[in-house]
Formats: structure tokens, sequence, C-alpha cells
């Protein structure tokens, strides 16, 4: 949308004007022009705004797909946590079991995937420590503790108690 210039008192007052361009799902593009007084644009910046999905969609559509990917958003640490629960692992391997798991339906974008990290270790509900890999790099593995143990309960609590309330609203 364009702005208006409103009262200025000097000609070395500006104010912005915004006009967006073009927008998607994940994009926004837009100008913001600054005017003077005597209506001289003195400087025009272009912005592209971007929003990265959480989770790729490999394969398959329509509008459930999308309901899908912002369910499994909301639940990213229970995903972790739960993978954890079988092993102590590292990111690159959940990532690929969450894709087996899915039937390599969901990739889960990995700057979702280290955020998730830390946010489960400073919680408390996980640890990290580096793998002593003979060959390739040296990996660093992730751990569940006691806490994100209760943690996962409490998620799977949390999970069970929506699923339920949805299939009262949806039947």
């Amino acid at each position: 949308h364009t702005g208006t210039r409103g009262n200025m008192s000097a000609e070395a007052d500006v104010c912005p004007a915004r006009r967006e361009i073009s927008h998607s799902p994940y994009a926004m593009i837009y100008t913001i022009q600054q005017y003077t007084l005597t209506d001289k644009v003195y400087c025009c910046m272009v912005y592209i705004e971007t929003v990265e999905p959480l989770f790729r969609i490999r394969k398959g559509g329509g509008s459930h797909m999308s309901i899908t990917s912002d369910i499994l958003r909301g639940h990213t640490e229970a995903i972790i946590l739960s993978n954890l629960l079988e092993q102590d692992s590292y990111g690159y391997q959940i990532n690929k079991d969450i894709m087996k798991k899915t039937n390599n339906t969901y990739e889960l974008k990995e700057a979702t995937l280290y955020s998730a990290f830390r946010r489960l270790e400073q919680a408390g509900c996980i640890r990290t420590y580096w793998g002593d890999e003979t060959v390739g790099a040296r990996r660093r593995y992730y751990a569940i503790t006691d806490d994100g143990r209760k943690a996962y309960q409490g998620y799977k609590q949390e999970w069970q108690e929506a699923k339920e309330i949805i299939d009262k609203l949806l039947k």
C-alpha cells in the first residue's frame, strides 16, 4: 500500500511511502520511497522479505498437505525427542529418520532442526557430545535427558488431548 506524505514543515522532512510489488507465501517484495516537501523522491529502497517453510513437502500435494505441515511444525521438539528415545543420534541422521518414517513426505529444514536442538538443550531436554568417528567428519550427537523424557511425555499428552478435540470437531 502507498503511504501519504502528511503535513511536513520543512523540505528536509521526509515521510516514507511503502508500495508492495509482489508477494508469495514465502517472499514479499516492496519498495519504500521517501519524499521531500517538494515531492522529489530522494531515496528509494527495494526490500525482499523471505520466510522459509519449516518443512519441505517432497511429494503429494493438495490443501491437506499444508495443514499437515502446520501441525507438524508445532511439534518439532516432540518429533526430535521421540527419535532420541530410540537412540542417540546426530542431526543429519535424525532428518533421514523423519523422512523414512514419513515415506519421504517430509524433510525437516536444517535451520529448523538446529534451532529446535538449541531450544531443547537450553531447556535441559537433551545433551550433546562429539562422536569419535574414524572416517569422515566429526559429528555432534544428541542424547535425551530425564527432563527430556518428561517433556516428551508432556508433548505426547498434549497431542492426545488436541487429537481428541479435533476428532470430535471433525465428525
